[in-house]
């Protein structure tokens, strides 16, 4: 015997439909349920920009502290490399000085020489 169509019971499509508009219905909450926990109200929205706001102020603040310090540093670099080139001067016009002294005497040591020979 072959079963056709015609043949089927209506009470069980009935249930399979009933069974697919459930799950449709399903499907539908699920999706709304999902929509609604993605959505952000405006309250919260104001307490991020108020939060990243004083996040970035604070940030802001760094910022110029960290540029004055970068200024302060400078001069103090510029100060260093100046009073190392001093000090660096300084220890050349010592060697010079002691050099002149050094050939001055020599000359003298020479001159006296000179003048016991002539």
């Amino acid at each position: 015997m072959i079963a056709t169509w015609d043949d089927s019971d209506e009470s069980s499509t009935d249930e399979d439909s009933n069974e697919g508009v459930a799950q449709i219905a399903l499907m539908a909450l699920e999706e709304q349920e999902e929509e609604e926990s993605d959505e952000v109200t405006y309250d919260e929205l104001v307490l991020l920009v108020q939060k990243y706001s004083s996040i970035i102020a604070s940030l802001n603040k760094k910022v110029k502290s960290l540029a004055n310090e970068n200024d302060e540093l400078k001069l103090v670099k510029e100060e260093t490399s100046n009073e190392i080139e001093v000090d660096l001067l300084e220890n050349e016009i010592a060697y010079l000085v002691k050099e002149n002294k050094n050939l001055k005497e020599e000359i003298e040591a020479l001159k006296k020489t000179f003048s016991k020979v002539f």
